[in-house]
């Protein structure tokens, strides 16, 4: 891990730098990690609670103006999606006991979700492999990141046309191999 001045760490998060997000992550984990275990153990929602944690502080950019802020911010925001796990467990449990329902049923049937989510991933990471290399990262940037053409040209050094040109092949060859795929039918819906 790069040693960074606090100035840095504030500066980089708040404009959500890819280094200061990297330091605060490996610098913080252990002690968010330690919290959500603490409040929720031997929960298999532990690793999410811990990545939706980072995730939020990291879609906070611009808001902090010291690390004792960031670390407060990731300590409130653990605390508050662990009670909100709980909260949500003790409603599946009171509706499992109020249907009758044996938690055996559930298990078998979130194991069988399971099961075709990731499957439906698998169809869809191969309908992804389709899609040429140079219309990929325009792609990603725009549905995993959210940026818009110009932000995209801006970060890869193309012209927003070639970028909108790009997400558009990208789209039409997805939808193209997803077209084939009845089990995949519903995401034309999406793209």
């Amino acid at each position: 891990m790069t040693p960074l001045s606090p100035q840095q760490v504030i500066g980089g998060i708040n404009r959500g730098e890819a280094r200061a997000r990297a330091w605060i992550y490996e610098k913080y984990l252990s002690q968010v990690y330690t919290t959500v275990r603490n409040l929720i153990p031997g929960s298999p929602e532990i690793d999410d609670i811990v990545q939706e944690t980072f995730h939020r502080l990291f879609r906070n950019e611009g808001k902090f103006l010291r690390i004792k802020g960031i670390v407060r911010f990731l300590n409130t925001t653990a605390n508050s999606l662990c009670i909100g796990h709980q909260r949500h467990q003790k409603i599946v449990r009171r509706y499992e006991e109020s249907q009758g329902v044996e938690s055996t049923m559930v298990a078998e049937e979130t194991e069988e979700y399971m099961k075709t989510l990731s499957h439906h991933r698998a169809l869809i990471y191969r309908a992804m492999e389709e899609i040429p290399e140079k219309c990929k990262k325009p792609f990603f940037l725009h549905y995993a990141k959210g940026m818009n053409n110009r932000e995209i040209a801006e970060l890869l050094g193309l012209k927003e046309q070639t970028v909108a040109n790009h997400r558009a092949t990208a789209l039409r060859v997805l939808r193209q191999s997803i077209k084939d795929k009845p089990d995949l039918n519903f995401l034309t819906i999406f793209l």
